[in-house]
């Protein structure tokens, strides 16, 4: 379960400053060699955000690809209407953003759920290592592709969804992908679980009670526990 995993990062020194011996880096860095990482580990800074804090803002200059080390964080995107989470991260995501290729900013902001840690490492110095290592630049492009794919194909399956199959949707992303577990304390508001979900405060709360009495799922405060999983994947399935 990701507290289970925060709990061991912490327990094992997730600031570890030395990039070849920390395990909580990227999967991408282990396409890097000792000399490459010696590089990052010289180069890169560490900044611990506090629950609600932004790591970096839709808009502004992108410069640093973000190793996520620590805790929980959203991608989203934000116009005058409001926001719409895209995706949830967790260590050991490792996050470039669309605007380091072509036009250096952000399109889309990420922020901090619970306490985090994130490790900023230069584009510069990542472009100069793509030049030089096949195996990472396949590595790196593939992750960003990944990353693409995920939003393009959740965004569609939403707007093609009534709220029941968006809402059962989300929790089916929440229990596996995120969580990795049929029960788990949300760390996100209300608020945030319509921003992901794409739909009304109203419609979240009038759905997920019909989802209890039903026996779909439990609900208590902030623990959330699936028990028909089939028939929530057959709601998210037919919309």
């Amino acid at each position: 379960m990701l507290q289970e995993v925060e709990c061991i990062f912490a327990e094992t020194g997730f600031d570890n400053p030395d990039c070849k011996s920390c395990f909580c880096r990227s999967d991408e860095f282990n396409f890097m060699t000792d000399s490459e990482l010696e590089q990052v580990t010289r180069n890169k800074f560490q900044v611990n955000y506090k629950a609600g804090e932004i790591i970096f803002k839709q808009g502004t200059q992108s410069t640093h690809c973000i190793s996520f080390t620590h805790g929980t964080a959203k991608v989203y995107d934000e116009d005058r209407h409001g926001e719409i989470i895209l995706k949830l991260i967790k260590p050991t995501e490792f996050i470039t953003g669309y605007g380091m290729l072509f036009d250096n900013v952000h399109d889309y902001s990420v922020s901090a759920i619970t306490n985090s840690s994130v490790c900023f490492v230069d584009f510069q110095l990542i472009e100069e290592i793509l030049n030089h290592n096949n195996h990472f630049r396949k590595a790196f492009f593939t992750k960003i592709q990944q990353h693409n794919y995920f939003i393009q194909s959740r965004m569609i399956n939403l707007l093609n969804k009534k709220n029941p199959g968006r809402i059962a949707g989300t929790l089916l992303y929440l229990s596996r992908d995120f969580y990795n577990s049929d029960s788990f304390v949300l760390h996100l508001t209300r608020k945030e679980l319509t921003s992901l979900s794409v739909v009304s405060f109203d419609s979240l709360s009038r759905i997920l009670n019909q989802f209890h009495e039903a026996e779909l799922i439990w609900i208590s405060g902030k623990r959330i526990k699936i028990l028909n999983p089939v028939m929530l994947e057959k709601i998210w399935l037919n919309g």
